[in-house]
């Protein structure tokens, strides 16, 4: 189905801009990764950035590799840049919501919503599906790594982390400091962090995915 909405950009990566909106109805966030492939050209581009208010016009498509729902297929035509198909610039200057979250709503909570014409409930992390969020003093139980020369995510971590024992999975992209260098386990494992993120769905599992160093704060 071809569909268009409005949000603020709170995340680029990976040639996805994550999209996410308030609604004043619920009090919650929503969002929505949106695939833009390689194809636009560099006005689409500067329109896809982050803390960009935009207009997303494109087509809902089932993401198997991630077992999510995705938007694909934009268009932007620079000498008509007001078409109604087209991807369009609302704003500049929004920030992510990072919407404080404690563990124990992130993993079990639970909030009804007017769907259609009817009442239904939803799991909190499934409803805010690629939405930013924060989370305060995790700390770190154990940290996997990727181990994988033919993946990108080859360094991208995994952090088993507790709070009042509660858990809660933290999944990082490859992360590298200042000078480059790659970011390993042995700077993560036993320490409390804060972190920001987006919630995030693999293996069955929602979890919290984070893209910079600059997004954790250690205790």
């Amino acid at each position: 189905a071809k569909v268009a909405f409005t949000g603020v950009i709170s995340r680029v990566y990976s040639n996805t801009a994550y999209v996410e909106s308030y609604d004043a109805e619920t009090g919650l966030y929503f969002g929505m990764p949106v695939y833009y492939g390689f194809n636009l050209n560099g006005d689409a581009l500067r329109i896809l950035t982050g803390g960009n208010e935009v207009r997303i016009v494109g087509s809902v498509q089932y993401y198997e590799t991630g077992g999510t729902y995705q938007i694909a297929g934009l268009t932007y035509k620079p000498l008509n840049p007001d078409h109604p198909d087209c991807i369009k610039m609302i704003s500049k200057g929004n920030k992510a919501a990072y919407t404080l979250t404690d563990a124990e709503k992130f993993t079990t909570g639970e909030e009804t919503v007017l769907v259609g014409e009817e009442n239904k409930t939803f799991g909190y992390a499934a409803l805010s599906l690629s939405t930013s969020i924060s989370m305060k003093d995790l700390t770190v139980k154990s940290v996997y790594t990727t181990d994988n020369e033919d993946s990108s995510s080859n360094g991208a971590m995994t952090l088993t982390c507790e709070v009042n024992g509660i858990t809660v999975s933290v999944r990082t992209v490859v992360l590298t400091d200042a000078e480059g260098n790659l970011i390993t386990a042995e700077t993560f494992e036993g320490k409390t962090i804060d972190v920001k993120g987006l919630v995030d769905y693999f293996d069955g599992k929602y979890q919290i995915k984070v893209f910079s160093m600059n997004d954790v704060t250690f205790h």
